[in-house]
């Protein structure tokens, strides 16, 4: 899966980095987001992927479970990427997590 690390801050006590998966066309609006997280005290790691295709492709394949990376995690999606609904991908995300309940 390609993805674009843009931030990424030491975790402090001990903990473990947020993992942030943004799904995010838009160059502009991905900076946006990193600014805007910059301005919170948290320890996260941001991971940009541009193309819905790569992005749904990677759930499908386990990529976002904690097994496989042990970090929390958050989906933030844009909703009008080209290619696919951000309303789809979110209930893929729900799907996705449901099964593996």
């Amino acid at each position: 899966m390609k993805t674009q690390t843009l931030s990424t801050l030491k975790p402090q006590n001990n903990f473990k980095p947020l993992l942030i998966h943004l799904l995010e066309d838009s160059e502009a609006d991905a900076k946006l987001m990193e600014l805007a997280l910059e301005e919170v005290e948290l320890s996260y790691e941001l991971k940009i992927v541009k193309d819905p295709e790569i992005f749904v492709e990677a759930l499908d394949q386990g990529a976002y479970t904690l097994e496989n990376n042990s970090f929390l995690s958050i989906f933030m999606v844009d909703l009008e990427v080209p290619k696919f609904s951000g309303l789809e991908l979110i209930e893929k995300i729900r799907n996705r997590f449901a099964k593996s309940e």
